[in-house]
């Protein structure tokens, strides 16, 4: 149990510590997104925080959701490009256009859902049921965060969030007057 709370006690400074990095970037736009791997390290500190994974657990876990990420970004990365080639050109679309644009859509999002049944099975023979729904809200709760995280960026257009104000000090116990 003491080495449960420790592994949760590190991956949440972690991700503070990451979290804190990504706020402070330099102020060149390019440079004040967080990297991918930065972004992945957030994600893994999220999901290790709130999934609260045995060293067992994690050891089954971790190769299986690596490989659902790399399938559900192919997959994207597949939907994109597929979706750049037909708006490619700056003419109106014809409605049948639009009618292959939708069909398109519903289709990458049925494979998607595919998708996520079929690893849905594989994480519950890694994990507890009960740590396969934390880990949805765990990447929901991820996704938040860098919707907030690019919101911010937009508003502030690249320059980073002024550091917080330093928390109030207590008064040496010695020295009140």
């Amino acid at each position: 149990m003491k080495t449960k709370k420790s592994i949760t006690f590190i991956a949440g400074a972690a991700l503070m510590i990451l979290m804190g990095s990504v706020i402070a970037q330099p102020t060149d736009e390019s440079a004040s997104k967080p990297s991918n791997d930065r972004r992945k390290a957030i994600k893994v500190g999220i999901i290790t925080n709130e999934l609260e994974l045995t060293s067992a657990e994690a050891e089954k876990f971790w190769p299986v959701y690596n490989e659902f990420e790399k399938s559900k970004a192919d997959l994207m990365k597949g939907h994109l490009e597929k979706m750049k080639k037909m708006k490619k050109e700056d003419k109106e679309l014809t409605d049948a256009e639009y009618e292959s644009i939708i069909e398109t859509e519903m289709g990458f999002r049925q494979k998607m859902l595919e998708l996520e049944k079929n690893y849905y099975g594989r994480f519950k023979s890694v994990v507890p049921p009960k740590k396969v729904a934390k880990l949805y809200e765990a990447e929901q709760k991820f996704m938040r965060n860098k919707k907030s995280y690019q919101k911010r960026n937009r508003k502030n257009k690249g320059q980073p969030e002024p550091p917080p104000p330093p928390p109030p000090q207590n008064p040496d116990p010695e020295h009140k007057k």
